[in-house]
């Protein structure tokens, strides 16, 4: 019979917690030094852990939509901190790119929609250089997120983001022209404003939630001008965009269309590549709308793109269509089919927002 051991009265013996990563990490057969530090992951910690809690605290509140609709609260609050993103990325912030200190760190609620959008290198890259606007410019200045600077700005022990500083907080106001607190509450009569692809003016009674799920949070969305009275859906923008950035280009601006301007197999910057794949995909539309020509003498880009967008009737699928005619004249469009690459390059133009992805 074996014998045995007593159980020992003494505590296990604990390792030191490490403070430092090794010099080299085993990743298959090769030894890789750490891109990032043990302060670095503590601070990116300490963001998913606010994140989480924001998401907590919205579906805790006692007022609004998540009072009886937990989900649709938070799915609510993220559209509403996506639209505030895109306004941060949006502004003038001066004339050269900022360095992030402090002042320009925005509201935690925005960062969370940065840190999503970073999580897609390949697109956020892309998005900040194949156009010379405001928002590429900001997007080249946030391409890297200052985790230790962020973490400092959130309590490590309530996750809750510290007050913060008047400078901070007047900064993101002023280039806005939104309110820095947070939106944890979202009432199904709270509304913003949205410009009208067809007018190009501004809606001030956009709901977030309404019948028939048509706020802009939901699914079917739709919206009628109170100023022109046509409806429009985050489809419709879509195609406007597509139409502003091929006018301006027409105009000569330094414009190239999502998903052309990387190389597919590598990544980098493919300009010449991505003039060829321009010039095809809008071969067919160049028969109708001249496309590829300068805008004619006296004109201008809003007038020119408004054209544009009415010939395709703000319409996305034929918006779609008119792309693979361009690129693939011998082939006739099947939706159940589509041309991988020609899909991305569309789907980047379905969509209400500023970036290539539907954020």
């Amino acid at each position: 019979m074996s014998r045995v051991e007593a159980p020992s009265d003494l505590p296990p013996t604990y390792t030191e917690y490490p403070t430092e990563l090794p010099a080299q990490l085993p990743i298959g057969p090769h030894q890789v030094a750490p891109i990032v530090n043990v302060t670095e992951l503590q601070a990116h910690l300490r963001l998913l852990g606010a994140i989480h809690k924001l998401k907590e605290v919205v579906q805790c509140q006692e007022d609004g939509i998540a009072t009886t609709d937990r989900e649709l609260g938070w799915i609510v609050f993220v559209n509403r901190a996506v639209y505030r993103f895109f306004a941060w990325t949006a502004a003038t912030w001066q004339k050269t790119s900022p360095s992030l200190n402090e002042t320009y760190i925005p509201p935690l609620d925005v960062i969370m929609v940065w840190h999503a959008y970073l999580l897609n290198p390949r697109s956020f890259f892309e998005d900040s250089r194949r156009m010379s606007t405001t928002y590429c410019t900001n997007l080249i200045a946030i391409e890297e997120m200052p985790l230790t600077l962020i973490s400092s700005l959130i309590d490590p022990k309530t996750l809750d983001p510290l007050p913060p500083s008047d400078e901070r907080q007047r900064f993101f106001e002023e280039t806005t022209n939104l309110p820095y607190d947070i939106p944890f509450i979202t009432k199904r009569s709270d509304v913003f404003t949205l410009d009208c692809p067809s007018c190009a003016n501004t809606n001030q009674l956009v709901r977030w939630v309404a019948n028939g799920e048509k706020g802009f949070a939901q699914p079917k969305f739709a919206h009628t001008c109170e100023i022109c009275g046509e409806s429009f859906r985050k489809s419709n923008i879509g195609v406007r965009r597509f139409c502003e950035e091929v006018t301006r280009r027409r105009a000569g601006d330094r414009v190239f269309l999502s998903e052309t301007f990387l190389a597919p197999s590598t990544g980098l910057s493919a300009e010449t590549s991505a003039v060829e794949i321009m010039m095809k995909l809008l071969k067919w539309m160049d028969s109708t709308y001249q496309v590829l020509q300068p805008i004619p003498a006296g004109s201008d880009v809003d007038t020119e793109a408004t054209k544009l967008a009415k010939g395709l009737g703000y319409n996305y699928l034929l918006l779609s269509n008119a792309l693979h005619r361009g690129a693939r004249p011998n082939i006739t469009p099947d939706p159940d089919r589509p041309i991988p690459r020609l899909q991305r390059i569309s789907v980047a133009y379905s969509h209400a927002g500023l970036a290539s992805l539907d954020l």
